[in-house]
Formats: structure tokens, C-alpha cells, sequence
């Protein structure tokens, strides 16, 4: 019995296989297109472009289109210290003498021995006056 092509459940005859005829005429289908990042320098935020060295230091991922952007970012603003008792600016860690005062033993720092003499003098004095 032949399946007539003008019946309603018509299905044509399919090989099982498809020829290597066909596989040639398929086309291959395109991996798709690798989304473009810009790359920019860290520090002054210049778009590097593809092929200009670029730089980084070693375990961080941050890029630099120069070694001056590099050096400058990496010298990050230390914190401003001041001191407990005059209130005067720390410039240097090494000048800072740290002592625990107080009834809750918290860490102070003082720009100068002299300083902290005074602030324990100032809390003694106060300790007394209660």
C-alpha cells in the first residue's frame, strides 16, 4: 500500500541515516560571538586597547596603562590618627604612643608621652572628683 501525497496524514518517506551529501549542505552552527569587555586603566579609567601592555601587580586583578597609574594606586591615603587628648593630627605610626587607659581598658593614642601624662592626669583628677 503506497501513501498517497494528498492525503491528510501524508508523511514522506525519511531515511534513517542522512547522507553524507546532506551533512555537507547543513550549516554548521556559529559558537556564539564572545561578549567584548572594555578594559579600562584602574587609575586614571583610559580604555586600553587590544595589544597595549597593560599592567598589574602580581595577585590582584586590577589593570594600568602605565606604571605611574600602577605606583600612584597602589599608595593608598593612611587613615588620619589623632590625638586622644590634644586632638593635634598623628603624622607617623612611629610617632604614636599607645597606651590602655580608663575604667574600660580601651587603647588610646597619643601624639607624645607627654600628652598621655596630661590625659591620665586629666582622668584621675576627674575619677577622684565623682
Amino acid at each position: 500500500m503506497v501513501d498517497d501525497p494528498n492525503d491528510e496524514d501524508f508523511v514522506p518517506f525519511r531515511s534513517r541515516r542522512p547522507t553524507r551529501m546532506s551533512l555537507r549542505n547543513q550549516i554548521a552552527p556559529r559558537p556564539p560571538k564572545p561578549i567584548l569587555t572594555k578594559m579600562t586603566c584602574a587609575k586614571c579609567r583610559t580604555p586600553l586597547q587590544k595589544g597595549q601592555t597593560a599592567y598589574q601587580r602580581k595577585g590582584l586583578p586590577q589593570l594600568f596603562c602605565s606604571s605611574a597609574c600602577l605606583t600612584t594606586f597602589s599608595k593608598k591615603p593612611l587613615g588620619k590618627k589623632t590625638c586622644t587628648f590634644c586632638k593635634k593630627d598623628i603624622r607617623t605610626s612611629k610617632d604614636a604612643v599607645v597606651a590602655q587607659t580608663g575604667a574600660g581598658g580601651s587603647f588610646q593614642e597619643f601624639c607624645s608621652s607627654a600628652c598621655l601624662s596630661l590625659f591620665e592626669a586629666q582622668s584621675h583628677s576627674s575619677s577622684q572628683a565623682s
